[in-house]
C-alpha cells in the first residue's frame, strides 16, 4: 500500500521530470487530521480548523493510519481544495467532530492538500492522474484510470 511518504516522492518526480524550471512551486500542506481526539499521530494543523489551501486549486490526498494512501482528488476549475474536501467531510451532529459523508475501504484520518500556483490550475488533473497512474493497484477509493 503507497503512502505520503510514496505520494511526495512521486510529485517530486513530477516536478522534475514534467514541470518547466523556474515554474512558482506546489504550496504542500502539512498533515491535517480530521480526528484529532483518536489519532495516533499528533499534527499541528486539525480539524475542525480551515482546510489548508482551501481556497486555491489544486490536488488533496486522503489518507488512513499509519498515512496510507487512500484517495487522490483534484478541485481546479471551478471548486477550491476546502469545497472539495467539504463534499466528503462535514461537522458532526453535536458539531465537535467530524463526520465522514462516504464509505471507504478504510477510514480517512489525514489530509493534504497540495496548491498549484494560481492561474495554473490546469497542473491539478495532470498531476493528479500522474499520481493515479503511478498507485493504479494501491489506491483503494479512487476508480479512475484502474480499469
Amino acid at each position: 500500500m503507497a503512502t505520503l511518504k510514496d505520494a511526495l516522492k512521486k510529485i517530486d518526480e513530477y516536478t522534475k521530470n514534467y514541470r518547466k524550471i523556474g515554474l512558482p512551486a506546489f504550496q504542500i500542506s502539512g498533515v491535517y487530521s480530521l480526528f484529532p481526539e483518536k489519532s495516533k499521530e499528533k499534527f499541528d494543523i486539525r480539524w475542525p480548523e480551515p482546510w489548508p489551501n482551501g481556497w486555491e486549486r489544486g490536488i488533496y490526498l486522503i489518507l488512513g493510519d499509519e498515512l496510507k494512501l487512500l484517495y487522490v482528488g483534484k478541485a481546479s476549475l471551478n471548486s477550491a481544495i476546502g469545497s472539495r474536501l467539504g463534499s466528503y467531510f462535514s461537522y458532526s451532529e453535536d458539531r465537535k467532530g467530524c463526520n465522514v459523508k462516504r464509505k471507504w475501504s478504510e477510514n480517512p484520518i489525514y489530509v493534504v492538500t497540495l496548491a498549484v500556483p494560481k492561474n495554473m490550475s490546469f497542473e491539478a488533473p495532470a498531476l493528479e492522474e500522474f499520481l493515479i497512474l503511478e498507485f493504479k493497484d494501491e489506491l483503494p477509493d479512487n476508480s479512475i484510470g484502474t480499469k
